[in-house]
């Protein structure tokens, strides 16, 4: 059995590494990154390179940055996709290929030119239990592109492509989940990543870790950064404002407060929290935040808007640690109604007010 892993991000990596090692751990694995998130980022973190190179769980390792993108320049589309195919080749007969999104559709791509038709689909955070459509016309443009390139690149099969949301593919056969009791969409079939498969593994990803000393030092709570202000769903003052209580709330709990950085978060705005608390230490880990809380002791309280980051501390983590959504402390500001209905099942806590988060940390 050969297996063909095609993921973006750190995150897919990780959960990619689980499923090989679990349900896959007898195959053929081989790995592909594809057009990955700030690649030149990666080498700084040490577990996400141990999980890259792992020979014992990949066959081989393939990474691209660029593919089927505007902004490269190196050949045409044909040229990238003829390239693209003998690599593929080379790897042999593939049998399964798993996804880290099927909503890409240069993912979806490599699946009809790995010579299948279906693929199955790897947990990418919260996401992935309940996406949001695409727009009417958003699909007409993507089944435009991903006919151009299909013959353009000459590319042949039988692959009933995704227009829609994240796991509504006709071609995703199985999804790979962590909190499959939180699933809110259709799907053929499910399988648990269980905690079990988990903690035996995250062991040898942890000694392959460089220790972060900040983590080490003190009992501490991990406020998980986000593109959200970016993305103009709040202004930078309702978070300074909620990092200033969280600050003055953990000063009195005798917890170090640490705001992890989130890859697309603005460098800007990362140097006005520096500037404006510089009692808050900004952690600018490309680890997975599910990896630190295994390795490190210390975090008492994971904290952020509403990140997909809180929902498999229980899996991860091998001590207790309380995820809380912040949510509802940003003034007026709304969350989507579908997130809000995972986080409602998911168990995390959500303070309806300052004093009710204040309750929770110092209880």
């Amino acid at each position: 059995m050969i297996n063909l892993f095609i993921v973006n991000t750190p995150f897919q990596l990780l959960s990619a590494f689980i499923v090989a090692n679990s349900y896959e751990k007898e195959a053929e694995n081989y790995l592909l990154v594809l057009r990955p998130n700030e690649y030149e980022n990666w080498q700084y973190s040490t577990g996400v390179q141990y999980i890259l190179k792992d020979i014992s769980t990949w066959k081989k390792s393939l990474i691209v940055e660029k593919w089927l993108q505007r902004n490269d320049k190196r050949s045409s589309y044909r040229g990238q996709i003829t390239e693209m195919k003998e690599r593929i080749e080379s790897i042999g007969n593939i049998n399964q290929v798993f996804l880290g999104s099927d909503k890409i559709i240069q993912n979806q791509m490599m699946v009809e030119i790995a010579g299948c038709s279906n693929y199955s689909l790897l947990d990418e955070g919260s996401f992935s239990y309940n996406s949001r459509d695409r727009k009417a016309l958003s699909k007409i443009w993507q089944y435009l592109r991903i006919q151009y390139f299909r013959y353009t690149g000459n590319v042949r099969g039988n692959m009933k492509y995704n227009l829609s949301g994240i796991g509504y593919g006709p071609g995703n056969i199985t999804d790979y989940l962590y909190r499959p009791e939180l699933l809110g969409r259709k799907s053929k079939c499910v399988k648990p990543l269980e905690r079990k498969y988990i903690q035996s593994i995250l062991p040898t990803i942890a000694d392959h870790m460089e220790d972060i000393s900040i983590l080490m030092q003190q009992p501490c709570i991990i406020f998980l950064g986000s593109p959200f202000i970016e993305q103009g769903a709040f202004t930078i003052q309702a978070e300074m404002q909620v990092l200033q209580n969280l600050y003055e709330i953990a000063e009195k709990s005798k917890l170090r407060l640490i705001y992890k950085t989130h890859h697309s978060e603005n460098e800007d705005k990362l140097k006005t929290y520096q500037q404006a608390y510089p009692e808050i230490e900004i952690l600018k880990s490309l680890e997975p935040a599910e990896l630190l809380y295994h390795k490190y002791k210390n975090i008492k309280y994971v904290i952020s808007f509403a990140s997909s980051g809180m929902l498999y501390i229980n899996s991860f983590a091998d001590k207790d640690i309380r995820p809380i959504a912040a949510y509802k402390l940003y003034g007026q500001t709304a969350i989507q109604p579908r997130i809000q209905r995972i986080f409602e099942n998911s168990g995390v806590s959500m303070p309806k007010d300052w004093e009710e988060m204040q309750n929770l940390i110092l209880s």
